[in-house]
């Protein structure tokens, strides 16, 4: 059966509470190696080099059994560990090599952050009910006014915004709008990097949007911002986000790039004919998955039943039911209704598609238009970019962009076309040079 690829992107509101200038939240530690579950530990995989790892001596094959205090019975419990353990003392590691233990005593060392010469990039927190979550604010360098700022909205899924060795276009992105004399904010979903809270796979769709709540609520109250000229950004399944965010704090304005614009059942299934169709299926194979996924997703998030339970009654349904998140989560994002949320946004509004995206269209983002402006006429425009794909990245067209990803190489050099269509447009509503004294 043919595989396709998922969007990476891609309300009732929850109470939350905007960010306390004196919570601090830890800075995770950093070890260096990768490991893979095994009986009795957990086996390391890979050691990089010119890391706490290799310099305590651990090798590839050593299997873990104990770190500091607490025992290691899968890679959950290495990962929790190993982030939690002291950067100001050695920890021990208990290991076994080639069948005999032994301790090795392990320093690590604090995650490196980002820097940049003529941005101040701050590592701050929110607090999320009764949890705090990683924040990155990028700003720049010796501002003394009150700025313009903007709230990144991401895609769906798990990963880190926090990775200052690992290339990231949504760095680019908030570094680039920085240099334009705006308070950027990015949010580290719960439970990865430093956030606390719930496993993010575990997370649903709410707890998600709850966090970018309180994210823009701390960015609007923060004393380097101007709370008129706020403006929220969102990529992908932040796309899905930004209307009620934008709504709820009556934000400056909206970008939104490269997301959906109909219901997610019916944007799945788009995509997955979209994706069929550019792997060179016939149109009889491409039909017949098509049936089954409507069948099989049907049951996963209309009918809700357990996917567990379904995957065993209905074994092809694994590979047709798309869970880039929780089925919780994808259950409530099923419910979203796209119409209603941009019908009710009366901020400014700017859609983004880079015609290179083979995970949305161009018809999702005139209908997306047709339906801001036949509520506010006149409200919202459409930028399309020449040979830009999901990913941020210049490439010719759907097909390359398919290919590229297919061969697991998603994230290339970043466009920087990119950042200056966001920017230019906030900076046409907005006094990106700053505006009032801050209160400092």
């Amino acid at each position: 059966m043919i595989k396709y690829l998922a969007a990476a992107c891609a309300f009732a509101l929850m109470p939350i509470a905007v960010a306390d200038a004196q919570q601090t939240l830890p800075r995770r530690s950093v070890l260096g190696a990768s490991a893979a579950n095994v009986e009795g530990g957990v086996q390391i995989s890979q050691v990089r080099d010119d890391t706490p790892a290799s310099r305590a001596g651990l090798a590839m094959g050593d299997v873990v059994t104990r770190i500091g205090d607490q025992t290691i019975a899968n890679t959950r419990d290495f990962v929790t560990a190993a982030r939690g353990a002291s950067t100001s003392h050695a920890t021990p590691f208990t290991i076994t090599r080639a069948g005999a233990p032994r301790t090795l005593q392990v320093r690590l060392a604090e995650a490196p952050r980002e820097q940049s010469p003529d941005l101040s990039i701050t590592y701050e927190s929110i607090r999320v009910g009764d949890t705090l979550r990683r924040t990155i604010v990028t700003t720049p360098r010796g501002a003394r006014h009150r700025r313009p700022a903007m709230l990144l909205v991401g895609g769906i899924g798990c990963y880190s915004i926090d990775d200052a060795n690992a290339p990231d276009p949504y760095r680019n992105v908030a570094h680039d709008i920085a240099r334009r004399g705006l308070v950027v904010m990015r949010v580290e979903k719960s439970g990865m990097g430093d956030s606390q809270g719930a496993a993010c796979a575990t997370v649903d769709f709410e707890a998600e949007h709850a966090a970018y709540d309180a994210a823009l609520a701390a960015l609007r109250a923060d004393r380097r911002v101007d709370p008129t000229q706020v403006f929220v950004f969102g990529h992908s399944i932040g796309v899905v986000h930004a209307p009620a965010l934008a709504q709820r704090h009556r934000t400056a304005g909206v970008i939104a790039a490269d997301g959906a614009g109909v219901t997610w059942m019916e944007y799945d299934l788009i995509n997955t004919r979209r994706q069929i169709e550019l792997s060179g299926a016939s149109p009889a194979e491409t039909d017949a998955i098509l049936i089954a996924k409507a069948h099989c997703a049907s049951r996963a998030f209309l009918a809700r039943e357990p996917v567990e339970q379904l995957f065993t009654e209905r074994p092809e349904c694994a590979e047709l039911v798309t869970l880039p998140a929780s089925q919780a989560y994808m259950i409530q994002l099923t419910e979203r209704n796209p119409g209603a949320d941009w019908s009710a946004v009366s901020a400014p509004i700017l859609f983004i598609y880079g015609d290179s995206d083979f995970l949305t269209s161009a018809a999702d983002h005139e209908r997306l238009l047709a339906v801001a402006n036949a509520a506010h006429p006149g409200n919202a425009t459409l930028s399309t970019i020449e040979d830009f794909d999901h990913y941020m990245v210049r490439t010719e067209s759907q097909a390359s962009s398919f290919a590229r990803v297919g061969a697991g190489q998603a994230v290339a050099a970043y466009d920087p076309r990119f950042s200056q269509v966001v920017s230019d447009w906030i900076c046409a509503r907005a006094a990106c040079a700053g505006v009032q004294t801050a209160n400092r």
